[in-house]
């Protein structure tokens, strides 16, 4: 398995996918993502310091019960918050996020998520297809292309929300 940085060969663009579970609707809302510095053992998972690599302009990716309903882009560079909880310290990134019309249901791509992701660490889907506990991941620029290209077909105004998504559509 390579362990590697999987960023992006256009303009710097870094491309992400975030699980956002419970979380999704106030996220969405209020327009950011956000982990903790640490967790109750004092570590930091790496799917948390993961923000700490999402900069302005970058791409995400919001999923949640196998789908992809919105797609974001970073509006800042990450930074440390006490957003949630006005006590907790985490990484937080503003993200100007679009709820898309026809989400795309990614297990209909299983084939491609495990082409795209089995031979990478740190991926968003482990190699059966299924996604990974965690909250934020790299996303490789092949199953990016892939996810793109396919929400693009069944929402093609999303080059009016998010110009920056065009880039995707060549991966």
């Amino acid at each position: 398995m390579v362990n590697v940085k999987l960023e992006s060969k256009h303009k710097g663009l870094k491309v992400f996918w975030v699980f956002q579970g419970k979380e999704y609707l106030k996220e969405i809302s209020k327009g950011y993502l956000w982990a903790p510095c640490k967790d109750a053992g004092g570590n930091t998972p790496s799917h948390w310091a993961m923000l700490k690599k999402v900069n302005k302009g970058d791409i995400i990716f919001h999923g949640i019960a196998q789908c992809t309903f919105a797609v974001g882009i970073a509006s800042s560079d990450c930074f440390k918050s006490k957003i949630r909880d006005g006590i907790t310290e985490g990484y937080q990134v503003n993200c100007k996020s679009f709820t898309i019309k026809n989400p795309l249901m990614t297990m209909d791509y299983t084939k491609e998520i495990i082409d795209c992701c089995s031979k990478y660490k740190y991926q968003p889907f482990d190699k059966n297809g299924h996604g990974r506990q965690g909250y934020l991941f790299d996303l490789n620029d092949q199953l990016a292309g892939v996810f793109a290209r396919n929400i693009y077909k069944n929402n093609p105004e999303i080059l009016n929300q998010i110009p920056e998504f065009a880039e995707l559509l060549t991966l």
